[in-house]
């Protein structure tokens, strides 16, 4: 039995974990806390869907396991989930603990997350070939204005089976979106998910879910058995009302760096303005949307033409390394 924790969340990522949308889209800004919501996310989805298989998509594997694995795991660890109890990193589980397989197991641990229930984790980068029998019951993508759409979309119709196990829930098939604003026409399909939502379906599952909160703690509290039971009856009928609206739902979630910043503080928002360029700042911390200057030193350049992700993935792979520690790069990555 784990202890409760007291975990401070900014209002965006309560909003985000309230709506629980089955297509969440965080365009948040610099310093938001993108990293701990995806760990909130995955965490939410492998406890609720027991032997369940997802990933975390990123535009390398560098980036995902030295900057993203490191933050999603200690999000875990802030809920009280500890390495070698409660999940393996680029390793099984010791078999002596007799830990369920997923329902779509893996043939290798290598760049996956196991749990104590059965489901895992597999991180996936943009920039390698996708593994056809890949099969899996939700997604993360981690800074997706770096990543084609093409991938995106070949990855997210890799949600194809286990609906016997999880088909009526509204978790299986979820994907979850985060990035800062994108910058180039490429990108912009990140974007385009905002025209899809239906606001007022999102207002009514915000205030729905709010009373089940409300009623959760409620049941918590109190002592009479009579109440506890009504107050369980409430929320059960409401949580099955909620499936049905989250089921298919879009949320785009907007925020800018200043909605972190009691976790940030303001000093953290004033070295931003003074270090980054004013188009940088308001594109990338108050998430502006980014518009070409017409008069730009070079009006032509576009990152996602004239630059790419050098990353040598061969060499990376054969280092035996655990590259969550403080790893110094050579020329050969």
């Amino acid at each position: 039995m784990m202890e409760e924790q007291k975990l401070h969340r900014n209002y965006p990522q309560i909003d985000v974990s309230l709506v629980d949308a089955q297509i969440t889209v965080c365009r948040w800004g610099r310093g938001t806390g993108k990293t701990n919501q995806i760990g909130l996310w995955t965490a939410d989805r492998m406890e609720k869907m027991p032997r369940s298989g997802g990933t975390i998509v990123g535009s390398t594997y560098t980036h995902l396991l030295t900057k993203l694995a490191p933050g999603i795991i200690k999000s875990w660890q802030e809920l009280g989930y500890e390495e070698g109890l409660h999940f393996w990193f680029n390793r099984f589980p010791p078999r002596n603990l007799r830990i369920p397989n997923g329902y779509s197991p893996l043939l290798s641990p290598k760049y996956a997350i196991f749990w104590y229930n059965g489901s895992y984790i597999q991180f996936l980068s943009a920039d390698r070939g996708l593994n056809n029998a890949l099969n899996a019951d939700f997604h993360a993508f981690d800074e997706a204005r770096f990543l084609p759409y093409e991938k995106v979309r070949e990855i997210a119709l890799t949600t194809r089976g286990n609906a016997a196990h999880f088909g009526g829930n509204h978790y299986h098939g979820s994907l979850l979106f985060t990035s800062d604003a994108p910058r180039s026409s490429k990108s912009q399909w990140f974007n385009e998910y905002e025209k899809q939502m239906d606001a007022q379906k999102i207002e009514q599952i915000r205030q729905l879910a709010t009373y089940v909160m409300i009623w959760k703690g409620q049941r918590k509290q109190t002592r009479n058995e009579k109440l506890a039971r009504l107050l369980s009856k409430k929320i059960a009928e409401f949580e099955e009302l909620l499936n049905e609206l989250r089921t298919g739902s879009i949320f785009f979630s907007r925020a800018n760096t200043i909605d972190n910043i009691h976790a940030l503080g303001p000093q953290a928002i004033w070295n931003f303005k003074k270090i980054l360029s004013d188009a940088d700042y308001r594109i990338s911390v108050l998430n502006e949307d980014a518009v070409a200057s017409p008069n730009s030193f070079y009006p032509l350049l576009n990152e996602e033409v004239h630059g790419y992700h050098g990353e040598n993935a061969a060499y990376v792979e054969s280092l035996e390394i655990d590259m969550r520690q403080n790893i110094e790069k050579d020329c050969l990555w």
